[in-house]
């Protein structure tokens, strides 16, 4: 049985310096919507992510927390997950601890994947970690 993994970046490009991050509307890149970027059905990323696995694949270091309340989004974004079973958020640091902890190497996962990562990192490095956070779901 497959599952659909669909990932977004969120990054706090207009809230006011001073003002709590995400409290505006951030940008958000769907990295499947926008770039048509189809992400591989890697199992061992998904359980470091938080989804179940019935594999022996490490506990997730954050489990799954479902959307982010204090964050603002768009609204079709927060429409089609807000129903969702499997929905999470991580910021920066959190997304590559929790890659580390399930003793995932990068370079061995396939290439939209280090795609998405390279692309987190370089949003990272324009606006900080605290103003960027990975939004997924997955939908069995």
């Amino acid at each position: 049985m497959g599952i659909i993994f669909d990932a977004f970046i969120a990054f706090d490009d207009d809230t006011p310096a001073g003002k709590e991050p995400f409290s505006h509307d951030p940008g958000v890149w769907s990295l499947t919507g926008d770039y048509g970027l189809a992400l591989c059905g890697d199992r061992r990323l998904f359980a470091a992510l938080g989804y179940p696995s019935v594999e022996d694949y490490p506990a997730p270091l954050i489990p799954l927390r479902g959307l982010c309340q204090t964050m603002a989004l768009p609204t079709d974004i927060r429409f089609f997950l807000e129903g969702e079973d499997y929905v999470g958020w991580l910021n920066v640091s959190e997304l590559f601890e929790a890659i580390r902890h399930a003793s995932i190497e990068e370079e061995k996962l396939c290439r939209p994947i280090r795609v998405f990562l390279g692309a987190v990192r370089y949003l990272e490095s324009v606006f900080g970690e605290e103003r960027v956070r990975v939004i997924f779901a997955f939908i069995p």
